[in-house]
């Protein structure tokens, strides 16, 4: 974890408001804000987080952005390390509530899936900012138990939506199990790419050969090992059929 701040946080009375910033040594004439939010604490962290890193998330530096003192810091978070709790875990319900998005149940599996495959290689792969915040959040998780631990939180409850779906296509947990892994890391490339790409006619088709190219192959391989077992089915009776005695036929 990152250590704490060394100074004793200021006694909580009232939650300070943000004030204006001073003009040669004399107050500014505009009235005072209202008091910070825990949320806009967090939402100026998440920009020091992409844009700096996890390091450069410290009280003073935030303090600065926002233009107040930290007083405020402290009236909402007891210290860093639940500052930082606090950043990790919306990040956490942020990409839970996303799951929302591409969870379908139209009650066709194939659709479902096409439709999960679709969404998630379209505007969600060009989200530019959430995908920095996630590497972001993963590089801190490399040497921080708690980013660890959330960031494990994500992927499983992502892996299951997936799988989920993704049997109920097949019918076959483990080979639902192993699609969903795939399929999985098919889509954090194409984030990748098309997240670092300008928005124009060559992205845009790329990211529609994409999602025909993996929402097709899902699809077929489905249906080929459908076919596959259905003929071995048939092959199986066949050959049950071949050894039952004449009398029992003729029964």
């Amino acid at each position: 974890m990152i250590a704490a701040m060394s100074e004793t946080p200021p006694p909580r009375t009232t939650a300070p408001a943000a004030r204006p910033r001073r003009r040669n040594g004399a107050a500014a004439a505009e009235p005072l804000r209202a008091p910070l939010t825990p949320e806009a604490w967090i939402d100026a962290a998440t920009g020091v987080l992409v844009d700096e890193g996890i390091d450069h998330v410290r009280v003073d530096v935030l303090a600065g952005q926002l233009g107040v003192t930290r007083g405020s810091f402290y009236w909402h978070f007891r210290n860093h390390d639940d500052f930082i709790r606090a950043l990790l875990e919306r990040w956490r319900d942020d990409e839970l509530r996303a799951l929302a998005v591409w969870r379908l149940d139209t009650g066709d599996a194939e659709a479902d899936v096409r439709g999960a495959v679709h969404l998630l290689l379209t505007e969600m792969a060009r989200d530019a900012k959430a995908l920095r915040v996630e590497l972001a959040v993963q590089d801190f998780a490399r040497r921080n138990p708690l980013a660890a631990s959330i960031s494990v939180d994500v992927n499983r409850a992502r892996m299951r939506q997936g799988r989920a779906m993704v049997e109920a296509l097949t019918g076959d947990s483990s080979r639902a199990h192993a699609l969903t892994l795939l399929l999985y890391a098919c889509i954090t490339g194409a984030r990748l790419m098309l997240a670092a790409s300008p928005r124009n006619a060559k992205t845009d088709a790329t990211a529609e050969s994409l999602d025909r190219i993996i929402g097709e192959a899902l699809v077929a391989s489905n249906n080929a090992r459908a076919a596959r077992d259905a003929r071995c089915n048939r092959r199986s009776v066949a050959a049950r059929l071949m050894h039952v005695p004449r009398k029992t036929i003729r029964r």
